[in-house]
């Protein structure tokens, strides 16, 4: 796909192959995660599909990342952010590691969130902000612990507790001072749909990295 080249996304950004080199906001210790969480919820948003729904975070003013399979076969998105919508091109994906990059049409007004350079350690509070089962319920906040670091499939995950429904596939979690340490990406039902209290997240650095992002 050839996206339309913005500020953030250099006209020589265009193969799938080329490292993005984007100025992400790095984290930071010190402020508390309730504090934040206005300004962390603006910076999540609602993928809207044919088919349903998913959750994403802007990681810059353009650019959106989520799951794989929310946006697997399709080209072109809609992105929902405080009742704002955006049109949004699937520019970038990694199905064996579940992750996509979404460029919006028009930069947007709010701030993209600040991704963490260290991962959690078991024990760790986890918040996790999204849309769970309805669009109606944007911008829902869970908490739990990092519970554990777990290998399926020869791929990586961290395990968490934290309420993890459908729907918020693609949404950020979060650390206590604010910062993505990881993506949602799935979780254990019971044979009703309930939670079992039993979620998985993508390592945001692992993410960026399969999609060939590289901090500036």
């Amino acid at each position: 796909l050839q996206p339309e080249v913005s500020s953030n996304v250099r006209s020589t950004d265009v193969s799938k192959d080329t490292p993005l080199k984007l100025k992400l906001r790095a984290g930071v210790n010190g402020t508390q995660f309730a504090r934040q969480v206005k300004a962390l919820q603006k910076g999540t948003v609602t993928v809207r599909i044919p088919q349903g729904h998913g959750s994403g975070f802007l990681i810059t003013k353009n650019l959106v990342l989520t799951n794989y399979h929310v946006v697997e076969g399709q080209s072109r998105v809609m992105i929902v952010n405080d009742g704002i919508e955006f049109n949004g091109r699937v520019f970038r994906v990694d199905n064996t590691r579940d992750v996509a990059l979404i460029q919006l049409s028009d930069n947007s007004d709010f701030n993209p969130l600040a991704i963490s350079s260290i991962e959690p350690e078991t024990g760790e509070i986890v918040y996790v902000i999204g849309t769970p089962l309805d669009e109606k319920l944007g911008h829902s906040v869970s908490q739990g612990i990092m519970s554990s670091e777990r290998i399926i499939e020869k791929q990586r995950y961290f395990q968490t507790d934290a309420a993890i429904n459908h729907g918020n596939s693609g949404g950020p979690a979060f650390d206590a001072h604010g910062n993505v340490i990881g993506i949602a990406v799935a979780a254990n039902f019971s044979k009703d749909g309930g939670s079992l209290n039993i979620g998985y997240l993508i390592p945001i650095n692992e993410a960026l990295k399969s999609l060939k992002i590289e901090k500036e």
